[in-house]
């Protein structure tokens, strides 16, 4: 499978917003490798400073961005006053 083919959350948000990866590493100091792991490898853990960094650079409100990112992320189970 493809890299291009799989995307994570981050991912589809580039494509959605139409960002270009190169110019994105550019403008945050995050290596163009690290960038494109962050939108094909789900695996892969962003740290709060990159993505605070990332979304200043998009313009984009950084909790907007991390809520995009984690929206399928769960807790495995809710308890009162926890």
């Amino acid at each position: 499978m493809s890299n291009r083919n799989h995307r994570t959350s981050f991912g589809r948000y580039l494509d959605r917003k139409a960002i270009n990866q190169a110019a994105l590493s550019r403008a945050t100091g995050i290596r163009p490798n690290r960038i494109s792991e962050f939108a094909s490898k789900d695996c892969l853990k962003m740290r709060a400073d990159e993505i605070y960094i990332l979304a200043k650079a998009i313009h984009e409100d950084p909790c907007h961005l991390l809520e995009y990112i984690c929206k399928d992320i769960r807790l495995n189970r809710q308890e009162p006053g926890v």
